[in-house]
């Protein structure tokens, strides 16, 4: 008897710093056909994607799950797919359909986890860099801790909050379509650059984490000892930790939660019940709580782990369905075999880090001021970009102010970012020419 497989869904990692095209314009800014397109073209040239980065692994708590349902992972050009046995049945009009040969639960979990080849992918990842805690993305098509809205896998990105404070490149939602990143201009003030509207990869996708954490305090407190309590999804308490350094600054404290006690992803099936909270409360006025889903794979270094996907067959949004009211996968096939209903697509945008673009005379010497004032910045004897850019693996132009493109010397693709009070800086060294001239 022949065994018959077919997609049950894809998930397609869209990163910016692979998918910006030289004149600046991005994937994100298509429909989902013309995305797909987008994708299809890069494939075809061959083109680095995010893919090169990342590794998508089934999980080994998640192996036994993946045999009884007859589960396949397939690595993608920008994602992967799940593959899953089925048995084709005809319906009217000679439309072909396919049940699966074990039937899914409603809330079964289907986990992938995305774990770094090496580490390039956080110098070019748009994320907080000063975070208390190391944490990796969490995305599903289920509404933890967020609803979701289809296609996206991410939470949607928070309102802004006057009070927070922000760092260069943060998302903030302004109403509804109404996306962007926050930034400190060449004059030092405040500035918020739009964004193609989407629930992009955002710090409250951020819940992963290890038992065993390392937490960094900020530098604008003077913390000399700390309580630590976490608390399960009905408020009670599991555990709490107390640090202190006998009255020295405690920059980290090293906590290591009993694992008797916690419910981590393996073995479990995610949902409220798994999330935790994590309260901080310290000297010098410093406080702050953390949700966070506790992960533990034997045999996986929780430091390699990027993210985790999980996609369940009947979520709260039906949108992301994985089976339809009969029992059928989504996608149907017309009777010359030509796909009519294609498999869902679920999605998780990611934007590249911001940075303004620092040229310097690689001679030592100082640039001259006025070189490209209408893109450029003169300070202290280098030239500085007015605004910042995405960081991209291929090479960027710059636009005027009437709309024609500008070559300027890029940075290297995945040169990392100089940190200077709240703004990220990307140095390009330049030597002497009619392009860069020195000044007198």
């Amino acid at each position: 008897m022949t065994t018959i497989y077919k997609i049950l869904f894809e998930v397609q990692v869209l990163h910016e710093f692979y998918l910006t095209n030289q004149d600046n314009t991005t994937i994100f800014e298509g429909t989902a056909a013309a995305r797909q397109l987008f994708l299809g073209d890069r494939f075809l040239k061959n083109a680095r994607s995010i893919s090169s980065d990342l590794r998508y692994v089934v999980p080994p708590s998640m192996q036994g799950v993946f045999n009884k349902y007859r589960l396949k992972l397939v690595t993608g050009y920008s994602g992967f797919k799940i593959g899953i046995e089925v048995t084709p049945v005809i319906l009217g009009g000679n439309i072909k359909a396919y049940r699966p040969v074990v039937e899914l639960p409603d809330d079964l979990d289907i986990r992938v986890l995305l774990l770094r080849k090496d580490h390039s992918i956080d110098i070019y990842t748009n994320r907080r860099l000063r975070t208390s805690l190391k944490t990796a993305g969490y995305f599903s098509n289920d509404d933890l801790p967020g609803a979701k809205t289809f296609p996206f896998l991410s939470n949607p990105v928070a309102a802004f909050d006057a009070a927070a404070v922000y760092e260069q490149g943060e998302l903030s939602a302004f109403g509804a379509n109404d996306t962007r990143a926050f930034f400190v201009d060449n004059s030092g003030g405040d500035q918020f650059l739009p964004v193609t509207p989407g629930n992009y990869y955002n710090e409250a996708d951020n819940l992963l984490t290890s038992p065993y954490i390392n937490y960094t305090f900020p530098t604008a407190n003077t913390v000399t000892q700390a309580g630590f309590t976490l608390k399960d999804n009905t408020n009670a308490t599991i555990q709490t930790i107390q640090a202190g350094s006998g009255g020295n600054r405690l920059y980290t404290a090293s906590l290591a939660f009993d694992i008797t006690k916690l419910k981590t992803t393996a073995g479990n099936t995610i949902d409220n019940t798994l999330l935790y909270t994590l309260e901080v409360n310290a000297d010098d006025g410093y406080s702050n709580t953390h949700p966070l889903l506790f992960i533990r794979e034997p045999g996986i270094d929780a430091k390699d782990i990027w993210g985790m996907v999980n996609i369940k067959p009947a979520p709260v949004n039906a949108a992301f369905n994985l089976i339809d009211g009969s029992g059928f996968l989504i996608t149907r096939r017309n009777e010359a075999n030509a796909v009519t209903v294609s498999p869902p697509i679920f999605e998780i945008w990611v934007k590249s880090r911001l940075s303004f673009w620092r040229y310097s005379s690689m001679d030592g010497g100082v640039l001259k001021t006025g070189t490209h004032a209408d893109l450029l910045f003169f300070n202290n004897g280098q030239l500085i970009s007015d605004g910042p850019r995405s960081h991209s693996y291929y090479p960027t132009l710059y636009k005027k102010a009437d709309s024609s493109l500008h070559y300027l010397p890029n940075p290297k693709a995945y040169e990392p970012v100089r940190v200077e009070g709240n703004r990220l800086f990307t140095e390009i060294p330049v030597p002497t020419s009619e392009m860069f001239p020195l000044g007198p």
